[in-house]
């Protein structure tokens, strides 16, 4: 049953706004957890490696053309890493914005995820 006091544009707007919500969930790995409280010193919430999913989450929020992101596994293992990395890599491709991700020693899977590599040794360019 529908309100009378709903417009279909606020329907359909609802439900949009609702599939990117559960897509974004699904692909960060974080539908499993996505009514657990995030958590703090005090009170047991998500694990660690979901909160770095979350916090890369809220980046991608706002019209944003360029991200820049410094040492986003540090802490995680490499399956985390590698979601992590491949989510960002999704994005990229869905909508059209550059990424410029530093990451110490990735694991091979991780590595082959990107499409431009930079290396640098104390800030030169090497390849």
């Amino acid at each position: 049953m529908h309100s009378r006091f709903v417009t279909s544009k606020k329907v359909v707007f609802f439900l949009s706004r609702m599939w990117i919500l559960t897509s974004n969930l699904q692909m960060l790995g974080l539908d499993i957890c996505s009514d657990t409280l995030v958590g703090d010193d005090m009170r047991r919430g998500v694990s660690g490696g979901q909160k770095k999913h979350l916090t890369t989450g809220e980046m991608l929020v706002g019209p944003t053309k360029a991200f820049l992101m410094d040492e986003i596994s540090t802490g995680l293992d490499s399956s985390a890493t590698f979601q992590i990395v491949n989510y960002m890599r999704q994005i990229v491709h869905i909508m059209d914005v550059t990424m410029v991700i530093s990451l110490l020693q990735p694991a091979p899977e991780t590595y082959n995820l990107f499409d431009d590599v930079i290396l640098l040794s104390e800030g030169h360019l090497v390849y």
